[in-house]
């Protein structure tokens, strides 16, 4: 068997674009934004690869990229409108 790497054609969720990705098999037992989604708040908004930034984000109705929750550096600095937070986020701002 070969050592290299393979790459999956996989859907984006929530779009009709395709990317060529990882192997489900390299991320197996882990969130992943492609092959085992996590049943994060924002499911509901279309997927984007960003490949200036090489990661996934998920474009919320304002029309604003956001990373997914999923995604392997989810902390990434973005222009926020908020959708991006869990709901309950504001109660937890004001203990």
């Amino acid at each position: 068997m070969s050592d290299a790497l393979q790459s999956t054609r996989m859907l984006l969720e929530n779009t009709h674009l395709y990317i060529w990705c990882h192997d489900e098999l390299s991320c197996r037992g882990e969130y992943c934004t492609l092959h085992n989604r996590s049943e994060h708040h924002m499911r509901g908004m279309k997927q984007n690869w960003r490949g200036d930034l090489g990661y996934i984000e998920r474009i919320c109705t304002h029309g604003i990229g956001h990373p997914d929750p999923d995604e392997i550096f989810p902390d990434t600095v973005h222009g926020c409108d908020g959708c991006c937070m869990p709901p309950g986020w504001e109660s937890k701002l004001e203990k």
